[in-house]
């Protein structure tokens, strides 16, 4: 009789075992659940900035296609039509309707953003497991925790501009990692539209992707040795997303694209300098550009240096496998990151400009982390050390922290503006009407982690205090009764 287990305790264990699951279960979907909650919290109780205030007060009874006619002349981005055009069914504050259907359309696409990057990473669509939570959170946390967080939490307009710029970047890579091969003809037509998306979204990303994908689609036909007639068959769906991103690039550069940013005041702050400089004067343009470049990586250097070390390493793993996948993918991020740069050379990058301009680098550097330590760590066995459990609930923890840290900073400002705010705000000629014209009213950044929106009265942060960790935002809680209430 001894060692023999009874069918009543057998079934008990089983339910416990099902029961244990069905927790974790739960658990990973509340994992998941953390991001876009954090975003609509954010993104409900955000106040207009002064900004988006001002794009609203622009087109001000304008049609949509006077609206879009400006813009294109203007500088036809992505977002800025898409800025322009919403800021017109957006409210100051919260309102049932229009308004609050884009606030979470805003909290989907940077939610979005961080679930389309871990699914870059991981190669596929993210499951119910601990490997993809640690991914999942991770890029959140990272993402948050370094100044990219203005990006995201400043105001819409770089929200809408620059978050939606990098989704759609991301979004339309995701075929190529994955190595999508459909026919459906609803692919070809996403592919396209998603092409000219990105052609449309920034200045220098859509022209970087191009590069590197034709880089790559060279390398592909000369090693495979295949005829063109098999590499259409290979790689249509992909030729498809090239040919969309010329097509958006057309679209781009034949409205005001390029004249917007060379020439003006933004030319004279950013420092622009002209590539023809480099036939007049050579090494004085050629000196600038070099200066540029060392300028503008003062905050990517250690992320630089860390995926050269993961290319080192990469290369003389492929050496080893005789399989060159792994390499070429960290080699063509890095191929993007460096034609990025060398791009954004042409201007000096400074103030709040700095985290938006640079989004799409430090996308690919985090990304270029991310999948090697997945790929080394992460995922090296089919089963999950204790360690991973860990570092899984350890991030879980952190984010939920963030949440409830973001959400006290954000509630306590949305309360404390509203009695301004619910007047009428208006705007005479590129000056808001304050109550108090001496006071910004700036938000106070959250007690942990920082987290702050702009002020609806003022541009924001000087150039001395533009980054997420050096901001002097006034304590405007201090300075209104309801905060006092509040902080009692």
């Amino acid at each position: 009789m001894t060692g023999k287990v009874s069918p009543t305790t057998q079934t008990h264990h089983k339910q416990q075992k099902e029961r244990n699951l069905t927790l974790i279960k739960i658990f990973y979907i509340t994992c998941y659940a953390i991001v876009p909650l954090f975003f609509v919290i954010f993104y409900i109780f955000m106040t207009k900035t002064y900004e988006d205030i001002l794009h609203t007060r622009w087109h001000y009874h304008q049609a949509l296609p006077d609206i879009f006619s400006h813009v294109y002349h203007f500088i036809p981005r992505l977002g800025e039509f898409y800025q322009r055009i919403v800021m017109q069914f957006m409210t100051t504050q919260v309102s049932f309707g229009f308004d609050l259907c884009f606030r979470l359309l805003t909290a989907a696409m940077s939610a979005g953003l961080i679930y389309a990057l871990t699914a870059f990473v991981l190669r596929r669509h993210p499951k119910l497991q601990w490997k993809d939570v640690i991914i999942y959170l991770g890029l959140f946390i990272v993402l948050m925790g370094f100044e990219m967080a203005e990006v995201f939490l400043y105001r819409f307009s770089y929200v809408h501009n620059y978050i939606l710029a990098t989704l759609v970047f991301v979004v339309f890579l995701l075929p190529y990692r994955f190595a999508s091969r459909s026919n459906n003809p609803l692919a070809y037509i996403g592919m396209l539209i998603l092409g000219f998306l990105l052609g449309i979204s920034t200045e220098i990303t859509p022209i970087a992707v191009l590069i590197v994908l034709v880089g790559l689609a060279i390398y592909l036909k000369i090693s495979k040795t295949l005829t063109w007639k098999e590499f259409w068959r290979c790689y249509h769906l992909q030729i498809t997303g090239v040919i969309g991103i010329i097509f958006g690039l057309l679209f781009f550069y034949l409205g005001a694209g390029l004249s917007a940013r060379t020439g003006g005041a933004y030319s004279e702050i950013y420092d622009y300098i002209s590539l023809g400089g480099l036939f007049s004067n050579p090494i004085k343009t050629f000196g600038k550009i070099i200066w540029h470049a060392w300028y503008n990586i003062r905050y990517l250097t250690f992320g630089l240096i860390f995926v050269l070390f993961i290319l080192l390493h990469e290369f003389v793993q492929a050496n080893k496998t005789h399989s060159h996948g792994r390499f070429a993918l960290q080699c063509s991020l890095f191929a993007f990151d460096i034609l990025f740069i060398g791009a954004a050379s042409l201007i000096k990058v400074h103030d709040d400009l700095y985290p938006r301009f640079m989004m799409p680098v430090y996308t690919a550097i985090f990304a270029s982390i991310a999948i090697f330590f997945y790929q080394n760590y992460l995922n090296f066995s089919q089963k999950t050390p204790k360690v991973f459990r860990f570092i899984g609930i350890a991030l879980a923890v952190i984010s939920l922290i963030m949440t409830v840290d973001m959400s006290y900073g954000i509630v306590s400002y949305f309360k404390a503006i509203r009695p301004i705010v619910s007047e009428n705000v208006n705007i005479d000629a590129d000056e808001f009407i304050r109550i108090d014209p001496t006071n910004t009213y700036d938000m106070t950044p959250s007690p942990l982690f920082k987290f702050v929106q702009l002020t609806p009265f003022d541009w924001g942060p000087t150039q001395s205090s533009y980054l997420k960790y050096g901001t002097k935002a006034g304590h405007f809680c201090h300075n209104l009764p309801s905060c006092a209430i509040m902080e009692q």
